[in-house]
């Protein structure tokens, strides 16, 4: 079960039904009560969230929640979940078109130690990534995610992948 509150819940369930089927990626910030603590606009393929902008979000002290689309359809990407990492996060999710929603829940005790680990493997992962010929198809970065997935749940205890269909 996620750790999450049910206000929470129902207020993703919004934003995420809000944001499906934006052609420009969306990234929304939900404090644990499901209100919404910042988002911006991006595009088709990402959202930049500028150093001002992640130093705001780390200054609040709290373990927000995360959600974006991905108007490409692709599950969460290596820059998500570093960023995850990076903001200290309880939950990082990507919505596709469909209504898919992937996430990473981070493990509930985020010490200096595990936050390190998470940066050290979305580095190698990214490098995996990177020897990759691109474009590369949607069919090869699922595939790819399989991986990634995989090598999280083995590094770093706590760390939970779903879903939700």
């Amino acid at each position: 079960m996620m750790n999450i509150s049910i206000a929470a819940k129902n207020s993703l369930k919004n934003v995420e039904s809000s944001i499906c089927k934006f052609k420009k990626e969306d990234a929304v910030f939900l404090n644990e009560k499901g209100a919404t603590v910042f988002e911006k606009m991006g595009v088709c393929d990402g959202v930049y969230i500028t150093p001002l902008e992640q130093l705001r979000i780390l200054e609040r002290k709290k373990r927000d929640i995360m959600t974006h689309n991905h108007p490409l359809g692709s599950p969460l990407s290596i820059q998500d979940i570093y960023m995850a990492f990076k903001l200290r996060l309880k939950e990082v999710r990507a919505v596709t078109p469909k209504k898919t929603v992937n996430l990473m829940e981070l493990p509930k005790k985020l010490t200096p130690d595990v936050i390190e680990k998470g940066f050290e493997t979305s580095r190698k992962l990214a490098n995996i990534l990177n020897s990759q010929i691109f474009p590369i198809s949607l069919e090869k970065y699922t595939k790819f995610y399989r991986l990634m997935r995989k090598t999280f749940e083995k590094e770093i205890p706590g760390i939970k992948f779903r879903t939700l269909i």
